[in-house]
């Protein structure tokens, strides 16, 4: 879904009890920056967090919950010898199940882009429309009762 779609998640029929879900991430993030550092950070998570609690869920890290979203994040930037640009790619792996396990969502998300010299600023704007995809799917899948 893109973010027009997210923008509408809210009018889509939701039963009450999922639109006021607790919702428990446990998202692992790593970015590999072009030197091959590898550092950890938690940018999409925190993206998709205040995606759903816009969209009406209730967000944790810990404690009861109604569902866990779990997964991987890579996020990698590096640049590309042959079109002499930078450029940055974010994989995102994720599962949303309820407590017994059943699972209710899954989301691969992979986005691309070329950049300039402010890799900071081009992976920010990635993770901004991976963030709507993901909760715009992961709220699809939700409340059309998977």
């Amino acid at each position: 879904m893109h973010a027009a779609a997210l923008r509408l998640a809210p009018e889509m029929p939701c039963a009450l009890p999922k639109k006021n879900a607790r919702i428990r991430l446990n998202i692992s993030e790593q970015q590999i920056n072009r030197l091959g550092r590898l550092r950890s950070g938690g940018t999409l998570s925190d993206a998709i967090a205040q995606r759903l609690q816009q969209s009406g869920w209730r967000v944790s890290s810990d404690g009861n919950s109604d569902y866990l979203l779990r997964g991987t994040v890579t996020a990698q930037a590096g640049a590309n010898r042959i079109l002499a640009l930078n450029e940055i790619t974010v994989n995102a792996a994720l599962t949303m199940s309820k407590p017994s396990g059943q699972v209710v969502s899954n989301v691969l998300n992979r986005e691309e882009s070329y950049a300039g010299n402010d890799l900071s600023s081009a992976y920010l704007d990635v993770i901004q429309e991976q963030a709507d995809r993901v909760v715009g799917q992961l709220y699809a899948d939700l409340c059309k009762g998977r």
